[in-house]
């Protein structure tokens, strides 16, 4: 029980990293463009962004994953695509607002390049906002992870997850309850983790003056 827990673990961990990573990615190049642009190119990705963000994140990930199927890189792209559109909209509220501020200006009179400006005087100082979003993402994304698993969209037999084995072990709740017990905890020690982490980095990078 405890090895197909810690291998459970490797998996879950693995697909909620890497499809946060990713959506963190797309959702920043996506949110400097529409914050920085702005006028159509902003109206442009919201909108996009816009109808992938009006459907339940559950239920938009059952049904890509249904449609391509219940493998590792499936899932990874599947929660990728959920989340990029609020990961998106973190990066491009500060944008809106600090790319009005004087030290940027300044440096556009100058005749410092687009591409320039944004990575050196807007992208360090929209950084917190950024990084307590994606420790928050990751505690929603272990949920999304395990709900897909536990309803038989996870990793296939015999790759042991934490979802799966809750939902194997239903049937044997009463005759083995640390089969429910173990895999249940493990998910909300992880949760719990990125939770206290993302407070963590709002009270140390003092998110809400930034914003």
């Amino acid at each position: 029980m405890l090895s197909r827990l810690i291998v459970g673990g490797r998996t879950t961990l693995l697909i909620t990293v890497s499809a946060v990573l990713i959506a963190l990615v797309a959702g920043l190049i996506l949110g400097l463009a529409a914050g920085y642009l702005g006028g159509r190119t902003d109206e442009i990705i919201m909108r996009l962004l816009d109808v992938v963000f009006a459907f339940p994140v559950l239920l938009l990930a059952i049904a890509v994953v249904a449609a391509l199927g219940p493998t590792v890189p499936n899932l990874i792209l599947t929660i990728a695509i959920v989340y990029t559109p609020a990961m998106a909209r973190v990066v491009r509220a500060p944008v809106l607002s600090v790319k009005q501020w004087d030290h940027v200006e300044a440096a556009r009179s100058v005749g410092m390049s687009e591409m320039r400006l944004v990575l050196r005087h807007i992208l360090p100082i929209v950084v917190s906002p950024i990084l307590v979003a994606t420790s928050l993402t990751l505690s929603q994304t272990i949920f999304t992870v395990t709900a897909l698993s536990f309803l038989g969209l996870g990793p296939p037999p015999p790759d042991p997850n934490w979802g799966g084995m809750l939902s194997e072990a239903r049937q044997f709740m009463e005759l083995a309850p640390l089969t429910v017990v173990g895999p249940a905890l493990a998910i909300v020690f992880a949760t719990l983790t990125f939770i206290i982490i993302a407070n963590g980095l709002r009270e140390v990078l003092d998110v809400g003056s930034v914003r």
